[in-house]
């Protein structure tokens, strides 16, 4: 498991901010477009586990002759925010705060995923079987504990799992934090434009054994910032594009 910490800032009213209680469960955001992901129902028998954002890279690959990349994989650390969402808590943000963290941490911090050494002996980077099987450009390896600062105040957000691809091109999701843990691949089910026509879509996923769900039935990426592939008019190859995200879990 990774171990390092994020520091996010914000810019506070120098009169204080007033501590809301927890209340109830968080809604999943909406794009406030023509679609919408669907919220899990009753009928699935699910409750929400963690708000985590991720924050890593997109991997893509150009072809001769393929004016559109091909998304090939991504990787992400994953970091605990429930208790940042609104009326959650006494470190909880407001509604317009939480929704820009993800485009603030993008902006703001050095990316947590961070290339392999070329000869593969980089004694300062940890080896992670998550980034070495990872599908997409790279390889890719997660480093060691350290902080990431976002311009700013005393938030720290302590990682709790990894997002990647694993060598078959399945996407999975290996978090271990207070509310248990959740190992689990899962598959696309719906997607909707972002409202921000620079960052990846919004997506719906769920896992791909329902009788095995590995802690979390539903996967939800939404408030994405960046993360949308390059042209590939200019030369064929491989790349990876910075993004962060915030993944709902339910299980």
């Amino acid at each position: 498991m990774v171990a390092w910490y994020l520091v996010l800032a914000f810019a506070l009213p120098a009169l204080g901010r007033v501590t809301p209680r927890a209340s109830a469960t968080p809604q999943l955001p909406e794009t406030g477009g023509c679609e919408e992901l669907p919220s899990p129902q009753e009928s699935d028998k699910v409750s929400l586990k963690y708000i985590t954002l991720g924050f890593g890279v997109q991997n893509y690959t150009c072809k001769e002759n393929e004016p559109k990349a091909k998304a090939t994989g991504a990787l992400a650390v994953l970091y605990d925010v429930t208790t940042l969402h609104p009326g959650q808590g006494p470190n909880a943000l407001s509604s317009d705060e939480f929704n820009a963290l993800t485009k603030k941490v993008l902006a703001g911090a050095a990316n947590p995923i961070k290339p392999k050494s070329m000869d593969g002996c980089d004694s300062d980077t940890k080896k992670s079987s998550a980034a070495t099987s990872a599908a997409g450009a790279g390889p890719f390896e997660f480093p060691p504990a350290a902080e990431l600062a976002v311009k700013g105040a005393d938030l720290r957000l302590k990682p709790v799992g990894e997002h990647f691809f694993d060598s078959n091109k399945v996407p999975i999701f290996r978090l271990n934090g207070d509310k248990g843990e959740i190992d689990v691949a899962v598959k696309k089910l719906d997607d909707v434009p972002s409202p921000d026509k620079d960052a990846v879509a919004w997506l719906r996923l769920g896992s791909k054994d329902a009788a095995a769900a590995g802690g979390a039935k539903f996967v939800y990426r939404v408030l994405t910032a960046g993360g949308v592939s390059r042209d590939c008019s200019s030369a064929p190859g491989d790349s990876s594009v910075p993004y962060t995200a915030t993944y709902w879990f339910f299980g």
